[in-house]
């Protein structure tokens, strides 16, 4: 894909409007929206602990009683794969099923949208989907009762890992877009501690990169989510660490996965992200903690690249005064992304790469983040981005 390509795609593309819904025990209250959507018949997506929730059984016996015929699908592979997506199509197409009720966090969501993706636009191979809008048909019904906070339900992407070519795919498509988000309480505040603070690391990442993108600047309504998404992160994640049984904090930074996602619709992946995703293609899903480390060290590397965005961040959040310097409000911005970093570095695991295998990473980084519009870094500069990121984690 040439540069630019996947933001003269993003102001094209359609995007369906997504019902919400945000209160606690909402995932009991989808059958007017489920009927409207034509469901008869779901297929349940959960993962080996989601599918221990007393609240998981009691849902499905619910919509059971309500006339719905449900069936379940477990996922087995503890990281997306093609094993799992084509698993659970097997069970969806042996039932005849038009629903997806995914119970779960990134992965389980990103399965829903790549099972109900293959029920419509049929595929033998899931590489097939790989890149952008390679989908010729709208998804089939995926409703995603979330339980952490990531960005995944409201992104136009998914992202597994593919087994044949031994390499982490991403497929980007409008139609990947859930039609049904829930985030209920009930279920989310089962979640891990480390999975929550993981997936509200993640999104604040994808949303200070989409505020950074230069694309930004022209679509404000986008720029405004990637603005809420820091904020409700910003303001509400020491609350749950300090507090795992804080509901409204879980509820608030769910909400600020969401408006990352929508953000990251627009903009797309930025250097930390694409970085990312290359060290879990090669040492496995542990290393998705990476992306706020990243992009922390990118930003205080290089402030001075980007430090008119990061002032105006730092003053949309409430971080400083209106009359600080640019250059103040931006390092006040980084210094308290750095707060926020230091709180999940303590345990990721250490990076073992020479020089020549980081810098090959560095190159592609550099020539895939032009597809989003990103100029910001040569390859030397990520090589020290990365170096240094390492070092100080090791």
């Amino acid at each position: 894909m040439a540069s630019g390509d996947y933001l003269k795609y993003a102001r094209e593309a359609d995007y369906e409007p997504q019902t919400l819904f945000l209160d606690s025990g909402d995932a009991f209250e989808l059958e007017d929206e489920l009927r409207r959507l034509g469901t008869r018949r779901i297929m349940f997506l959960c993962n080996p602990v989601t599918v221990k929730f007393k609240g998981t059984s009691d849902l499905i016996d619910f919509y059971n009683d309500k006339g719905f015929r449900c069936f379940k699908y477990v996922r087995k592979e503890p990281f997306l794969n093609e094993v799992d997506v084509f698993g659970g199509l097997g069970v969806y197409k042996e039932f005849n099923c038009d629903t997806i009720i995914s119970i779960g966090g990134t992965a389980d969501i990103d399965c829903g949208k790549l099972i109900a993706a293959a029920a419509v636009n049929p595929v033998k191979e899931l590489a097939e989907f790989e890149g952008i809008n390679k989908l010729k048909k709208d998804i089939s019904v995926l409703c995603c009762i979330v339980t952490d906070n990531s960005a995944a339900p409201a992104t136009l992407f998914a992202e597994y890992y593919d087994t044949k070519y031994s390499r982490w795919n991403l497929c980007m498509s409008s139609y990947l877009i859930p039609q049904i988000v829930v985030v209920d309480t009930d279920f989310s505040v089962r979640t891990e501690m480390a999975w929550a603070l993981g997936s509200s690391f993640s999104a604040l990442a994808c949303a200070v990169e989409a505020f950074i993108n230069p694309a930004s600047k022209f679509n404000p309504p986008y720029r405004a989510n990637a603005v809420n998404a820091c904020y409700s992160i910003f303001t509400n994640i020491k609350k749950l660490k300090d507090d795992p049984d804080d509901s409204y904090a879980r509820r608030l930074l769910s909400v600020g996965g969401l408006y990352s996602g929508i953000a990251s619709r627009m903009f797309g992946l930025g250097y930390a992200h694409i970085i990312t995703n290359s060290l879990i293609s090669r040492f496995g899903v542990a290393y998705a903690a990476y992306h706020l480390p990243l992009l922390t060290k990118a930003m205080e590397l290089y402030t001075d690249k980007c430090k008119k965005d990061l002032s105006d961040l730092s003053r949309e959040l409430h971080l400083c005064t209106m009359s600080s310097s640019t250059e103040s409000a931006a390092s006040t911005f980084v210094a308290g992304l750095r707060r926020i970093s230091d709180m999940t570095e303590y345990n990721i695991p250490s990076v073992e790469l020479n020089e020549s295998e980081i810098t090959r990473i560095a190159d592609d980084a550099r020539r895939e983040a032009a597809i989003y519009g990103l100029h910001f870094f040569e390859t030397k500069d990520l090589v020290l981005i990365m170096k240094e990121t390492f070092e100080r984690i090791s």
